[in-house]
């Protein structure tokens, strides 16, 4: 050959280029077989073991309840009476807000927030005489819920508002804490079983946004309890019906629905992204976007696998809230497969894409909670019982106790202190870092606080009212 000449040397150059170009291609349609075998064997594996992997799944097993049986639907029936447009935000009770997070009626309920909340739950009486009639409901199914929905873009599924259940939890509350400051625990016990009430209309809602509801109306209703044992004292088949009514949600708290949901609709983007059908623009906002390099079929089928392997293990271990948190703690790094998320457009944001991370946290929190309201219920029948609260959790086992509650942080028990008003029974919560009981909630430190519940001395007990005007501003 004469290489003496450059031109003589462009079609063998040519010819390497195509080859390696041809090598190329047929590395990559390897690597997209591949990927798309490994998410076909981890597809049908999870199809032999019943797993739902589709909307349309979930939907067909979400359960049917008869209408007479339904509390939802009453909730449902309330939507537009709980709009409230013309409420003074500086006026209340901070309970109709989201500042009610920070509000603790232990350190005191301003006394300025008294006679305008007795005005306000006056003037819309027939909704908690409706609310007051969900004592006793364990069940319901939201029709303004559905995962039927017709096109190939799951950005068109909907869900109408749920700002009914949001406000009905925190009237509740209001109208307990009204009713304890006016010195009526009967009535803010019809009220506080209530709150449970409402929190079993949404046992059976596989979306993890009602589940998140459900969560912080369960928290709304043990802090009523708190507040009851606060401000006076209840009888035993008052505590014992309490008692009932949390172990009924301890055995439903446990999410595996809403995130055998989530992972469907995670699993279902995915295939019409493989097959075309939407495009990446119509799920990722556009600054999010631009930061993505070629989204290949290997990584749409990588990603489905992904998802279905990280949200699989989480499932498993659901019911069992010490393993959740392990789990999603050694998930954390392999939930950045999934990073496309974070960007995802806010309209699919607002009812999808909780993290596994997110659902173990906000479970055992909840399990928490619960956990210790229930041991608070057992110290108080002691009280009763020894007109002395108990020293520790040996004081009431076996009698008022089978066993010292879990504490679903540490998997270690539940902790027990004295406190100068009485105990406290608590969770280390979240950052795992016992502060002593301490409860307080601070703007920006929310996972820093303890979980629990704390129980005074019956000579101790009454409605603690201050002078101070509320501070909207409260977080």
């Amino acid at each position: 050959m004469n290489t003496k000449n450059p031109l003589l040397l462009i079609p063998l150059l040519l010819l390497l280029l195509a080859a390696a170009y041809a090598t190329l291609n047929i590395v990559k349609i390897a690597e997209s077989q591949q990927a798309i075998a490994t998410w076909n064997e981890c597809r049908s594996k999870l199809i032999a073991a019943g797993e739902p992997l589709t909307l349309a799944e979930i939907e067909a097993r979400r359960p049917t309840v008869l209408p007479e049986n339904n509390g939802a639907l009453a909730i449902e029936a309330l939507a537009d009476e709980l709009k409230f447009p013309n409420v003074d935000r500086s006026a209340l009770i901070p309970v109709i807000h989201n500042a009610s997070r920070g509000f603790d009626p232990f350190v005191g309920i301003p006394q300025g927030a008294i006679e305008p909340t007795r005005t306000f739950l006056r003037e819309h009486e027939s909704i908690t005489d409706a609310l007051l009639k969900l004592r006793g409901v364990t069940n319901g199914r939201l029709t303004i819920l559905s995962y039927e929905f017709l096109g190939d873009n799951p950005l068109e599924f909907k869900i109408r508002s749920l700002r009914q259940w949001l406000v009905v939890g925190k009237l509740q509350q209001l109208f307990v804490l009204s009713r304890l400051v006016d010195g009526d625990i009967n009535s803010a016990f019809e009220m506080a079983c209530a709150q449970f009430g409402v929190a079993a209309t949404m046992r059976n809602a596989p979306n993890s946004k009602i589940w998140g509801i459900r969560v912080s109306t369960i928290r709304g209703a043990v802090s009523s309890v708190e507040c009851m044992l606060r401000a006076g004292e209840l009888k035993h088949e008052q505590l014992d019906e309490l008692t009932k009514l949390i172990d009924q949600q301890l055995e439903s708290i446990f999410p595996k629905d809403a995130m055998r949901a989530e992972r469907a609709c995670m699993l279902e983007m995915l295939e019409r992204l493989a097959s075309n059908k939407i495009e990446l623009s119509d799920l990722i906002d556009d600054e999010f976007l631009s930061t993505l390099g070629p989204f290949t079929q290997s990584d749409i089928r990588e990603a489905q696998t992904s998802t279905a392997k990280i949200w699989t293990e989480i499932i498993e271990v659901a019911e069992d809230p010490v393993k959740s948190i392990a789990v999603a703690e050694r998930l954390k790094e392999e939930e950045s497969l999934l990073a496309m998320v974070v960007g995802m457009n806010d309209n699919l944001m607002q009812w999808w894409m909780q993290s596994p991370t997110v659902f173990a946290l906000f479970t055992a929190s909840s399990y928490a909670e619960l956990g210790c309201a229930r041991a608070a219920l057992a110290a108080e029948r002691y009280r009763l019982d020894n007109r002395r609260l108990p020293k520790s959790f040996e004081d009431l086992l076996p009698d008022y106790l089978d066993a010292a509650p879990l504490d679903p942080f540490n998997g270690k028990p539940l902790s027990f202190i004295a406190t100068e008003e009485g105990i406290a029974i608590y969770s280390v919560g979240r950052n795992t870092t016992d502060n002593g009981g301490d409860f307080t909630i601070t703007k920006g430190e929310y996972t820093l606080s303890d979980i629990g519940f704390r129980l005074v001395e019956d000579t101790k007990r009454g409605m603690v009212i201050t002078p101070e005007a509320h501070n909207d501003d409260t977080p």
